[in-house]
């Protein structure tokens, strides 16, 4: 049995690709997306146990997309960690609800660490 489902929002196919890979081989469900819209939707037709979500991408920004996750009764409780470039964005995610912030580069070790600690499942 997973340890969890999974949503990864990023624009960033390579990096999608490689946490993908990375997340699938320790054992979790993972879903990929490219586009805030379209992950908010996901999120929303099939509750994930953690959402990862770029700060910058399409459809809406990550920003933008846990604003609208927290806001729904129906997801307000689904961990979400925000990847991000930008070191200023870490107050925004903040207030928009995420649980947790990972700095562009990271390793995977700490990305591992930090989805253990807030994936539910």
């Amino acid at each position: 049995m997973a340890p969890g489902r999974i949503l990864i929002a990023d624009d960033d196919n390579r990096l999608t690709q490689l946490v993908s890979r990375f997340l699938t081989m320790e054992g979790y469900e993972v879903e990929a997306v490219a586009d805030g819209l379209v992950a908010v939707d996901r999120v929303t037709a099939n509750v994930p146990d953690l959402a990862i979500l770029d700060i910058m991408m399409p459809g809406l920004d990550g920003i933008q997309a846990c604003h609208r996750i927290r806001s729904n009764p129906a997801t307000h409780e689904v961990p979400i960690l925000i990847f991000t470039a930008l070191s200023e964005e870490g107050e925004a995610a903040r207030l928009a609800g995420a649980d947790g912030l990972l700095k562009k580069p990271f390793s995977l070790l700490v990305l591992g660490q930090t989805v253990r600690r807030l994936c539910r499942g």
